[in-house]
C-alpha cells in the first residue's frame, strides 16, 4: 500500500524540519507538512486523500510529531468527511506506561523501585515520602519524579525537598502550563540514579533499526549510533516483551550498568541524530503492510 507521512509543523527546530524533508525528499517518499491534523484531515486540503472524492483507496497516513498532534490525529480516528482510512500509529496509553513497562521489564527499568501514587496524596505526605525513597544530591535531599502514564504532561524530574511543596503546587494548579494535570493524576516515585550517558533506539518487529545518543556525561549530546554493549542490552530488553511492533526505547549507562529509562511512542519520538534514512524507509515498508 502506498504510504504518506503526515508531519507536524511548528513542533521541531526550522533546521529538523528541514532534514526530515531533505530525508523524505531523497527517499521519493510521499509528504505533508501540517500543524492541524483535524482541521487539515476535516478539510482534506494538502493531502492527497483519493478516497475524499471517491477516486479510489486512499495511501496509509504515517503521522509523525508531537505528543499532542499524535493524540489528536488517534482521537479524530483518522476520519476524512466521514471515510476512515487507513494509518499508522504505535500510540497505546497502557501498554506504554511506566507500571507496564516494569511489570515486564522488571529488574531491566532504572526506576524498579518504585510507588504509584497520586499527585495529591504526594502534596499531603510529602515527608514521609521523601523519607522513603530520598537521598542526598547536591547537600539536599532528592527523589525521582514522572508522571505513571507516558504522555508527556510532565518531564520526569529530580525533586527537592525544599522546594517540593511549591513544584507540586505549580503543577496542580497551573493550569497555563498543565493542563493535563490535576491532584488525582498518577506518577511515580522512586529513589534518584545517577545517569552517565543515554541512547534511544528504534524498534520496529524485534529489530533495532537506528539509534542515537542524547546524553553524554549528564549534558545534551546528539550523535548517531551507540556502543555494541548498549545494543547488546537493548536486545536482551527485546527479547524479553516489547510493548508493540514498533517503539522508542530509551537506555541509559548508570554506575550499575545499563538499564530501560522508558518505552515511547514511535510516532512521537524525537530522533535526535539517528538516522533519518534508516527510519523512514523501515517505517515507511511497515506502513505498506497495512491492510
Amino acid at each position: 500500500m502506498e504510504q504518506q507521512w503526515l508531519i507536524e509543523d511548528g513542533v521541531f527546530p526550522e533546521n529538523v524540519t528541514l532534514e526530515i524533508k531533505s530525508t523524505l525528499d531523497s527517499l521519493g517518499l510521499d509528504y505533508t507538512i501540517q500543524s492541524d491534523p483535524i482541521g487539515h484531515l476535516d478539510s482534506c486540503s494538502g493531502l492527497r486523500l483519493n478516497s475524499c472524492s471517491e477516486l479510489g483507496p486512499s495511501p496509509c497516513i504515517i503521522p509523525y510529531g508531537s505528543v499532542g498532534f499524535i493524540s489528536q490525529f488517534l482521537e479524530n480516528n483518522n476520519k476524512c468527511g466521514g471515510y476512515n482510512f487507513p494509518s499508522k500509529l504505535w500510540y497505546d496509553n497502557k501498554s506504554l506506561s511506566f507500571s507496564n513497562l516494569s511489570k515486564n521489564w522488571g529488574s531491566y527499568m532504572l526506576n524498579d523501585d518504585y510507588l504509584v501514587v497520586s499527585l495529591g496524596s504526594f502534596q499531603k505526605n510529602v515527608d514521609g515520602l521523601f523519607k522513603m525513597f530520598g537521598k542526598v544530591i547536591a547537600g539536599g535531599n532528592a527523589l525521582f519524579m514522572k508522571p505513571l502514564e507516558n504522555n508527556k504532561s510532565f518531564n520526569g524530574t529530580i525533586l527537592m525537598h525544599a522546594t517540593a511543596q511549591d513544584t507540586l503546587d505549580n503543577l496542580i494548579n497551573d493550569n497555563n502550563y498543565f493542563d493535563r494535570v490535576d491532584s488525582d493524576t498518577l506518577i511515580v516515585i522512586s529513589k534518584p540514579h545517577i545517569v552517565l550517558n543515554e541512547w534511544r533506539l528504534f524498534v520496529l518487529d524485534n529489530e533495532i533499526i537506528c539509534c542515537t545518543q542524547y546524553n553524554k556525561k549528564r549534558q545534551k549530546h546528539y550523535e548517531e549510533g551507540c556502543p555494541q554493549a548498549v545494543r547488546d542490552f537493548a536486545n536482551k530488553v527485546i527479547s524479553k516483551w516489547g510493548p508493540d511492533t514498533g517503539y522508542s526505547l530509551d537506555i541509559c549507562e548508570t554506575h550499575d550498568g545499563y538499564k530501560v529509562v522508558e518505552a515511547g511512542c514511535l510516532n512521537c519520538s524525537d530522533l535526535y541524530a539517528s538516522n533519518k534514512s534508516n527510519f523512514f524507509t523501515k517505517v515507511s515498508k511497515q506502513g505498506a503492510k497495512n491492510e
